[in-house]
């Protein structure tokens, strides 16, 4: 019964986190995938978007290395050394701070559209901001407290309250980034039905992305909160910095498919005609005629050889 009492202890700990590793490399490399794909479609895109995609994958990937040296320093360094699972591994204590760091950039990056597309109300955007904050700041507290540790038994009592408000923090700031952008977008159809169906894409896109991240902190907080004996918790908690990294390099590669299905679209806005001219390039066109402070009120689609000869047109 002792023997089978260790492998199940191992089971539900050790080997719980050892899948969450395994599943976090998977996404890392989607992730990095994803990276290599933004960079080659969006070379023109601001230095800042850039840099910060670029930091945030940083982040993920210092933190996928911590938790590859926890499982490498029970498993393997420790092998059959039952005396080394009582000891607290620095790598343990702050890789929490890197996940917080990938989840604070990406939040950010998602509370900034809010701002864009709410037309810059700090009111809308005050809430998200402050959860977005208050999670950093539960997982600086998590390290300052952990860097005090030097065993796992002080862990799992000292630090899992702690561990439960980051959940719960993140679960509560995703939903709220969601609801607020799927409202926005919402409010933002027109009467012209090729860009609605593009904000209806980009309802659906932040719906499946914001949904991962939130579902995932919130199994997370229930499984910390109903087991506190074991790290069945620990798997989903290993995994949501990768769902961070890409959820936000979805959205923007995403934008490929979105132009495609929108196709070349020129706005004209209180343009005089002499001053309108139609687009060089062969193909189709769109054009949506926009008054200064509203919502595009017409329409028309035409087709040029490349010469500025309109060879069809469709209202």
């Amino acid at each position: 019964m002792t023997s089978l009492s260790a492998v199940d202890t191992l089971d539900n700990t050790l080997g719980a986190l050892f899948n969450g590793v395994i599943v976090g490399a998977a996404l890392w490399g989607v992730g990095s995938l994803q990276l290599y794909i933004y960079f080659y479609k969006f070379p023109k895109d601001r230095l800042l978007l850039k840099s910060t995609v670029l930091a945030a994958w940083i982040f993920d990937s210092v933190h996928q290395a911590l938790i590859s040296h926890i499982i490498y320093y029970y498993l393997v360094q420790h092998f059959f050394d039952p005396a080394a699972l009582e000891h607290y591994v620095w790598s343990q204590n702050y890789q929490p701070l890197f996940e917080a760091l990938t989840g604070f950039i990406v939040q950010s990056f998602f509370v900034y559209r809010i701002f864009t597309l709410s037309k810059g109300s700090y009111i809308l955007t005050a809430i998200p901001s402050l959860l977005v904050i208050a999670k950093l700041a539960c997982s600086l507290s998590y390290v300052g407290q952990g860097s005090r540790l030097t065993t796992t038994t002080q862990f799992v009592h000292d630090l899992r309250p702690i561990s439960e408000a980051i959940n719960g923090v993140t679960a509560a700031g995703d939903i709220t980034i969601t609801i607020l952008l799927c409202w926005l977008l919402y409010h933002s159809r027109t009467s012209i039905s090729r860009t609605n169906y593009v904000i209806n894409r980009l309802i659906l896109y932040t719906v499946n992305t914001g949904a991962l991240t939130s579902i995932c902190a919130i199994i997370t907080l229930i499984l910390a909160h109903t087991m506190p004996t074991n790290l069945i918790y620990g798997p989903l908690y290993y995994i949501i910095a990768r769902l961070y990294v890409n959820s936000m390099l979805a959205t923007l590669n995403a934008r490929s498919a979105l132009q495609s299905k929108l196709g070349d679209v020129v706005t004209l806005s209180n343009i005089p005609a002499s001053k309108a001219e139609l687009p060089v390039t062969a193909g189709n066109h769109f054009v949506a005629f926009t008054p200064s402070n509203g919502k595009p009120t017409a329409s028309l689609e035409f087709t040029t050889d490349g010469e500025n000869n309109i060879q069809s047109f469709l209202p």
